[in-house]
């Protein structure tokens, strides 16, 4: 058996990075504190459970995302993970997410329920940013 080799995206794409940030929800899933990340200028609550992420710039392409969430005290109702839904990093810049129950449904996150994201984004070489 043939031990198994992984592609390193680092040597096949230039610009790839990684954009970690943290945001913290307030009441009725309001952005209680905008992440102090560079990459990032905001999180913009919509409908239920729907966040918009701005980028500072446009980007290449999104790879991949983590977004776990933290619950203030668990529901098993409660914000349990958070997914990308649309994505638009060469135009406008932005990602769209839907935070959701363990069963799948859109759910507000509560009071001090916290996401913890890192996007895996590629930048042209005229929006490289240092990694």
């Amino acid at each position: 058996m043939k031990p198994a080799f992984f592609t390193d995206y680092n040597n096949q794409y230039s610009g790839k990075s990684e954009i970690p940030f943290k945001v913290v929800f307030g009441s009725s899933g309001a952005v209680g504190s905008t992440p102090l990340t560079r990459g990032i200028t905001s999180v913009v609550h919509g409908a239920t459970g729907v966040y918009v992420i701005t980028l500072d710039k446009p980007a290449v392409r999104l790879f991949s995302w983590e977004m776990p969430i933290v619950q203030a005290s668990y529901s098993k109702t409660g914000a349990c993970k958070a997914t990308v839904t649309a994505e638009d990093v060469a135009g406008a810049g932005t990602i769209t997410i839907l935070v959701t129950t363990a069963a799948g449904d859109a759910v507000e996150p509560t009071t001090s329920d916290a996401l913890y994201g890192c996007l895996n984004l590629q930048w042209n070489s005229a929006n490289k940013r240092a990694v």
